[in-house]
């Protein structure tokens, strides 16, 4: 986990993506691969106590940012948009990518290492990765919406996930851009993510109690 999760876990993630463009139909498995590389941006930045020392930790997490994202683009053709109809809950994680990569902008954005125009470019990237995750949810939930899939799933807890972390993606791009309505989208989404995961909680002891 350590490996995988390291600021150059990225190479990792990568070798994941081309082992996976040789598979067909792929649901959510191929935009799942480069979900590792955006949270390498995310925990690098978190974790970094030594922004001011040469900026190097501010670099890599950039470069695990830009490199998820292209990864995510790569996987997204393997994507089985089929799934929007028949999916059991995991093609919210194509949503989720997408808010892992807005909460790792957010938080490059609020290092000091960046200033002027990087830090100019960092917010506005932060603000369409998370416009894109958002629009990404409404699509989902319109999908779930038409085609209702009632019932217990394992699979659904891929749909808390990506409504848990749009939620944070919310909260700090509100702190990295000083937009005021984001704080509360975030907080909405927060409550709805515990509403999400209760419901899904019930479920899975449902699910066992009835075996």
């Amino acid at each position: 986990m350590r490996l995988m999760n390291g600021p150059y876990g990225w190479l990792l993630q990568l070798i994941s993506v081309v082992l996976y463009k040789y598979h067909a139909g792929q649901t959510t498995s191929s935009v799942a691969a480069p979900v590792g590389a955006r949270c390498d941006g995310a925990m690098t930045r978190q974790a970094a106590p030594w922004w001011t020392e040469g900026g190097w930790l501010a670099r890599a997490a950039l470069v695990a940012l830009v490199v998820g994202l292209i990864l995510y683009v790569q996987a997204l053709g393997h994507f089985d948009f089929r799934q929007l109809r028949a999916g059991a809950g995991d093609q919210w994680i194509g949503g989720g990518a997408l808010a892992i990569s807005a909460l790792a902008a957010s938080r490059l954005a609020l290092s000091p290492v960046w200033t002027g125009a990087a830090h100019t470019a960092l917010g506005t990237t932060t603000l369409v990765l998370l416009g894109l995750s958002l629009a990404w949810c409404a699509v989902l939930l319109a999908a779930e919406t038409r085609w209702p899939r009632p019932g217990y799933d394992i699979r659904r807890w891929s749909t808390v996930f990506p409504v848990g972390m749009t939620a944070v993606a919310a909260l700090s791009t509100a702190a990295a851009t000083e937009i005021d309505w984001l704080h509360t989208l975030g907080q909405v989404l927060l409550w709805i993510a515990v509403v999400m995961w209760l419901l899904t909680l019930i479920g899975f002891l449902h699910d066992i109690g009835t075996r």
